[in-house]
C-alpha cells in the first residue's frame, strides 16, 4: 500500500471508531475506505465485482437484519443452531461463559481450549498447556471487550451485539495441530468459492477453490501455496452443511471446521467478509468471481 493510502486508511479509520455514526454517514464512511483500499473506485450501483458486491449488501441488506445481530453473536449462533435437530452436531461446544474480563483473573484454563469474544470477529487466545493469564493477555482482553465492534468495522449486524467471552475446547485437525479453517461464500444456498486457510494460528497461508475443489488462480490476504490440497473427504457434507446455514442470508460466509475424525463444527456466519475492502491479486480475480455471484443471484 502507498504511503499516502496508509495515511487515509488510518484516518477513516479513526473516523470509524470516533466519528458520528448512523446509516448515512456510515455508508459514506465505508464507501471511501473502500475506494482507498481497492485498486478500482467501486461502483455500488451497478457491482460487479465481487467486493462490490460485498459493499452492496453493507449498503442495503437484503436480509433479516434481526436474525443476522443474533447469529453475529457467538453464542446467539449456536442458540439458533441448537433449534434444529439437523444442525445440533455443527455446534462447537461451551464450556464456560464470562460477562467482564475481571472474572478471568486468577483463572487456571485446561489444556487445549480457546477464549474468544463473542461480539468481535478475529480475536482469540489459544491455550495449549494448562495455565491463567498473563498480565498482557488480561490488557488485550480488556481492550476487546471495550471495543464496539459496530463503531470499528460499521458493519450493521454487529450493533447492540452483547460484549461477552467464551471458553470451547480447541478443535484440532491433521497431525495434532489446530484445526483449519474452510470458509464457503456464498450467494443463498449456493457456493461462490471456498478459502481453504491453513496455519491460521503461526503463519497463515491461503488457497481459494472453486466448489469442485479446482484450486483457484489468485491470492488475498496472505501467501498461497502452489501445490493443491488433496479433495477433503468431507467436502460434500460441508458444502450441504453450508447451504443450509446460508439459505436465509443473501450474501454470507459460512466458516466450518473438517475434523479428521469425519465431524463437521460451524464457526461462524460471517456477513460481509473482509468488509469488501481487501484486494484480490490479480485484480481481474475480483472481477471474475463477481461475475461467477451474479450470476448465482438470477437462478
Amino acid at each position: 500500500m502507498l504511503w499516502w493510502r496508509r495515511r487515509v486508511h488510518k484516518g477513516i479509520s479513526r473516523l470509524k471508531r470516533w466519528g458520528p455514526a448512523g446509516p448515512r454517514i456510515d455508508r459514506w464512511l465505508n464507501y471511501l475506505h473502500a475506494w482507498n483500499r481497492l485498486p478500482y473506485r467501486p461502483d455500488l450501483r451497478s457491482p460487479r465485482s465481487f467486493n462490490e458486491l460485498i459493499l452492496a449488501s453493507k449498503r442495503d441488506f437484503r436480509g433479516d437484519m434481526t436474525l443476522a445481530r443474533r447469529v453475529t453473536d457467538k453464542i446467539g449462533f449456536k442458540e439458533w443452531l441448537e433449534e434444529t435437530p439437523e444442525r445440533r452436531p455443527l455446534i462447537v461446544p461451551t464450556l464456560e461463559v464470562f460477562d467482564a474480563p475481571h472474572e478471568l483473573e486468577g483463572r487456571t484454563f485446561a489444556r487445549d481450549t480457546i477464549l474468544k469474544p463473542t461480539h468481535m470477529s478475529g480475536a482469540f487466545l489459544l491455550i495449549e498447556e494448562a495455565r491463567r493469564l498473563t498480565a498482557r493477555e488480561m490488557r488485550a482482553f480488556r481492550r476487546w471487550h471495550r471495543r464496539d465492534h459496530y463503531r470499528r468495522m460499521r458493519e450493521p449486524n454487529y450493533k447492540g451485539v452483547r460484549n461477552r467471552i467464551i471458553l470451547e475446547p480447541l478443535l484440532r485437525g491433521r497431525d495434532g495441530l489446530p484445526a483449519e479453517d474452510f470458509k464457503f461464500f456464498m450467494i443463498g444456498d449456493r457456493p461462490v468459492m471456498i478459502l481453504f486457510a491453513q496455519d491460521r494460528h503461526t503463519d497463515q497461508t491461503d488457497q481459494f477453490y472453486s466448489p469442485d475443489w479446482e484450486l483457484l488462480d489468485f491470492r488475498r490476504a496472505h501467501t498461497r501455496r502452489p501445490e493443491p490440497y488433496p479433495r477433503p473427504a468431507l467436502l460434500d457434507a460441508a458444502l450441504e452443511a453450508a447451504a443450509d446455514l446460508a439459505r436465509p442470508f443473501p450474501l454470507c460466509r459460512i466458516d466450518l471446521y473438517l475434523l479428521p475424525d469425519g465431524v463437521i463444527k460451524a464457526g461462524e456466519i460471517t456477513f460481509f467478509p473482509d468488509e469488501g475492502i481487501l484486494p484480490f491479486t490479480p485484480p481481474e480475480a475480483d472481477f471474475e468471481m463477481g461475475r461467477i455471484a451474479r450470476a448465482l443471484m438470477v437462478r
